[in-house]
């Protein structure tokens, strides 16, 4: 799983708090048979735990990572494209077998050249789980969208601190039901979506895989 979220200036306040604490939360409840990558981006990109590859989430890695998410502070503009371009690269090269490969994006901008983008990405995220959080009014919500359709994903748009923490828990059954996913199989049952099913089996209702 790669987590891609953004750290510039206007995430100041309650999003890039709510944001902290839950990738904190999230990298902290991986497992060691998972492996993640997380990348902060304003107009530059931070890797964390600040290597070029994924990380075994094994307990001292995970710690690292939670401190270096603590550390971290609003600051500059947004460019989401090479954090972007990265994590999928990423991905794509470490991909295993059978194992769904995750992509989260959390952002409250948008690209500025929205349309190359997203045939630059669209390529890239064919087979990819993908979440994605859109942040307040300056989200483009037809490339955020778009780039859902275009992988195994779901879109999330959050206008209040209501909503993003909702959007939030969200994120965290997502990530559970991925830790689940590598423990049951569902593919024996024909036509049966594994992560679908798994939610079925939960009791999990509300969230449109698309």
């Amino acid at each position: 799983i790669a987590f891609v979220f953004d750290r510039s200036g206007s995430m100041s306040g309650w999003k890039f708090l709510q944001v902290q604490h839950a990738l904190m939360t999230l990298v902290d409840q991986l497992t060691p048979s998972d492996r993640f990558h997380l990348l902060a981006f304003d107009e530059r990109t931070h890797a964390i735990p600040g290597t070029n590859q994924l990380e075994t989430a094994l307990p001292f890695q995970r710690g690292k990572a939670v401190r270096a998410i603590e550390e971290l502070f609003p600051r500059g503009g947004t460019e989401m494209e090479p954090p972007l371009t990265q994590a999928l690269e990423l991905l794509t090269r470490h991909r295993q077998g059978d194992r769904d490969a995750w992509l989260v994006l959390i952002t409250d901008g948008r690209p500025w050249e929205e349309d190359e983008l997203l045939e630059q990405l669209a390529p890239h995220v064919k087979g990819l789980r993908l979440f994605l959080l859109g942040i307040g009014t300056q989200v483009s919500e037809r490339f955020m969208a778009r780039l859902a359709l275009e992988g195994s994903g779901t879109y999330e748009q959050a206008d209040s601190l209501e909503e993003l923490s909702l959007a939030l828990e969200k994120l965290a059954m997502f990530v559970t039901l991925m830790i689940i996913s590598k423990f049951v199989s569902l593919r024996e049952v024909p036509g049966f979506d594994r992560l679908t099913g798994l939610m079925a089996l939960l009791g999990i209702t509300g969230v449109v895989l698309l």
